[in-house]
Order: structure tokens, then C-alpha cells, then sequence
């Protein structure tokens, strides 16, 4: 096997994806895969075996397979992803996603087989993330199914340096490669009005991982300094979740500025980040940050905290990287708002300078050519 896939062109390569979700509501993860596929089907066969749902994205330049199954009980959908595999007959399999039970159990089906095997985590066992409901979930996940899948892969993909070192340091697997999340820049294009419009945007899952109430606490405690501006907060979560962001509001005294969107996609997402004079992601924990990436691809500066991997926000000068604190997102907003249009634009570029070198979808998808070549080989798994 090893001899012929190794000298196979690029084009003839048969890789296969498993996801539980192409979802609007599964957030950055799903966005990226989207991104990615686009460009990374050009360059290989690509199938991607997912679950049906009301709000899936768009998938370009590959092979959708549904599991009829539930994901939580993986020996129902067995019999299908294994009919797949012998189908498609990969040369890779690639899970994407992990503390679900399938999400192990199809690559370990894959693995049986002799196939070549990769896990991308996105994020889900970082520190923060692996704290979480720990002896009740992430222990005996890691028991029964989930530390056997890392174990067995081939190869794990980080989105980011640290990613790589925090999950090296658990013990499971050292194969890691660092090939970042990205954006599909085709049709995105840089704005070209600088204009301060007293707009100051949070877009993302409205989950308590991405810390909104610090960056609510930060609004209050400078709000003499906000006359005149809006915060509009963008994305969706669990209703009794994001009533009690709402009632944060009043009880702050800042619902007057506090403008609740909703769940946004398409042109509507991307008039948003151009309508912004910045972003703030006052996060807890990202292996990534999608939206980091999407608000600089259009040119609008960035604000998010150190758990985010985003040092270059500081290094690049298209953003500020601050402290996991409300007291240093205050001492951001306070620092971005007294930006001129021309400070604002300076960043904008210097923003979307950084994703076109470094973040764009094709770079990608050639640095996971690139590494779904070498696991093929069994020289390097």
C-alpha cells in the first residue's frame, strides 16, 4: 500500500473527513472546515461523512456521506461509515472533533482497517476546556474510547503552537503537526472606509467559555467614556443562557448600549465586521478564534484576550492581546476608541496583510497535502 500512495500524483489522493457537524450552529469549526474543503478538494478527493441538520453550510469541491445514526451511540452508524470507507477506499481518514463517542470510534474503525489515520482536536482538550465537567466527562471519555483514538492516530493536528505543546503535555500522542485554521479569501475583500462609527462588535457563540460577561463588566466600567457608541453583540446560544446576558445588561446599566443581534451568517456577518471600528473576543480559551481571522481579513482590528493564540494582534500591530481580565479589556476598548481613522485603517491593512501570508485558505490546504502525503507513508507514521 505504502509504495503506490507514496507516488501517487496529489490529485489521486482519496481522503476522507468525518465530522459530527456542518452546522451554522457549531461555529468556528464548521466555518473552517468549509473554508478549507473549498480549496483542499481541488487538490485531493475529498469526502466528508457528517450528520444531517436544519442549518447546514455549503461544502464545495467534495462528497457529502450522512450517518443516519446517533453520535452519541457510535455502534449504530458502524455498519454505514465502514460501507463508506470500503466505497470511497481512502487513503486517509481524517476525524475532526473529539469527547463524542463517534467521533474516536471512526477512527479507530479506520485504523482496524489499516488505513492512515489523523485527529484534528480543535480546541477541545486545551486547559480550560479539559477542566469542564472533568471527572464527570472528559475522565471516562478518555477510559473508553477517547484516549485509545488519540493513541491510535497517526497523526493529531493543533491550530496552533500552543495547542501543540498543552496536548503534548497530556501524554497521548507527540506525531502533532501545527497547520492553522483559515480563511477562504476569494470574494472577501478589504474595506475601504475607515470612518469611526462608534460601533464596537462582539460575533461568535454566546457560550460562557467566551467570557462576554468580562467584556460586558469592561463596558460598564468605562460607559462615561462610550457616549455615543454601540456594542452589538452577534451570534447565538442556549435561550436561558443569553436571557441572563440580556438581564446583565440592566442590571449594569448598560442596555441602552448593549444592542442584542442574533445569530448572523453570509453577507449579513461580513457587513457586520466592516460596520465595526473593532472586535473584541474576550475569551477564556481559543485553540484558534475564527473570527480573529475574519475580522482582520476584512480590515477590522481586533481585541482578544491571551486565550486566544493571537500574539500577533501585538506583534503585527492590527490589534491589541491583552490580559484574561476586565480590567485590561476596559484598558483596550478605552486605548482602540481613541484611534483616529487613520490609526484604524493602519491596522485594518496591517490585519489583512497577516491572513493573506500567513492564513489563507490555499496555504492551507497545501501545508495538509503536505502532511496527508507523509502519514501515508508508513515510514512516518
Amino acid at each position: 500500500m505504502g509504495i503506490l500512495q507514496m507516488i501517487q500524483p496529489r490529485s489521486e489522493l482519496r481522503v476522507l473527513w468525518y465530522t459530527p457537524s456542518i452546522d451554522v450552529s457549531a461555529g468556528g469549526v464548521s466555518s473552517c472546515l468549509q473554508q478549507v474543503a473549498a480549496h483542499l478538494g481541488r487538490r485531493v478527493q475529498l469526502h466528508v461523512v457528517t450528520h444531517r441538520s436544519a442549518n447546514m453550510l455549503p461544502m464545495d469541491n467534495c462528497t457529502l456521506h450522512f450517518l443516519s445514526g446517533s453520535q452519541l451511540f457510535p455502534w449504530a452508524s458502524k455498519r454505514e461509515f465502514v460501507h463508506i470507507l470500503t466505497e470511497v477506499a481512502p487513503d486517509v481518514v481524517h476525524t475532526n472533533s473529539c469527547w463524542e463517542p463517534l467521533d474516536a470510534y471512526c477512527l479507530l474503525w479506520a485504523h482496524s482497517r489499516g488505513l492512515a489515520t489523523v485527529y484534528t482536536l480543535h480546541g477541545m482538550m486545551e486547559p480550560f476546556i479539559m477542566r469542564r465537567h472533568y471527572w464527570m466527562r472528559k475522565v471516562p471519555a478518555l477510559a473508553v474510547y477517547q484516549g485509545r483514538a488519540l493513541r491510535a492516530a497517526d497523526r493529531v493536528v493543533a491550530t496552533s503552537a500552543r495547542e501543540r505543546d498543552n496536548f503534548i503535555a497530556l501524554g497521548y500522542n507527540s506525531k502533532v503537526t501545527v497547520i492553522p485554521n483559515c480563511i477562504q479569501l476569494d470574494g472577501i475583500s478589504l474595506k475601504t472606509d475607515w470612518t469611526v462609527r462608534r460601533t464596537i462588535l462582539y460575533l461568535s457563540r454566546l457560550h460562557p467559555v467566551k467570557g462576554i460577561e468580562r467584556m460586558l463588566e469592561a463596558v460598564a466600567a468605562i460607559q462615561s467614556a462610550l457616549v455615543g457608541y454601540r456594542v452589538v453583540i452577534a451570534g447565538s446560544g442556549e435561550p436561558a443562557y443569553v436571557a441572563s446576558l440580556q438581564a446583565m445588561t440592566h442590571r449594569l446599566g448598560i442596555a441602552h448600549l448593549v444592542d442584542f443581534k442574533g445569530h448572523v451568517a453570509g453577507d449579513a456577518k461580513w457587513a457586520l465586521y466592516r460596520s465595526a471600528d473593532f472586535l473584541v473576543l474576550p475569551t477564556n480559551t481559543e485553540n484558534f478564534g475564527m473570527v480573529v481571522a475574519e475580522s482582520l481579513s476584512v480590515g477590522t482590528p481586533v481585541i482578544t484576550t491571551k486565550g486566544a493564540p493571537w500574539e500577533e494582534l501585538d506583534t503585527q500591530a492590527c490589534g491589541l492581546w491583552v490580559d484574561i481580565s476586565t480590567a485590561a479589556i476596559s484598558h483596550a476598548i478605552e486605548t482602540m476608541i481613541g484611534k483616529t481613522a487613520t490609526q484604524l485603517e493602519q491596522m485594518g491593512r496591517n490585519g489583512r496583510a497577516l491572513v493573506e501570508r500567513k492564513y489563507a485558505a490555499h496555504h492551507v490546504a497545501e501545508m495538509m497535502v503536505d502532511m496527508y502525503t507523509q502519514v501515508i507513508n508508513p515510514i512516518n507514521r
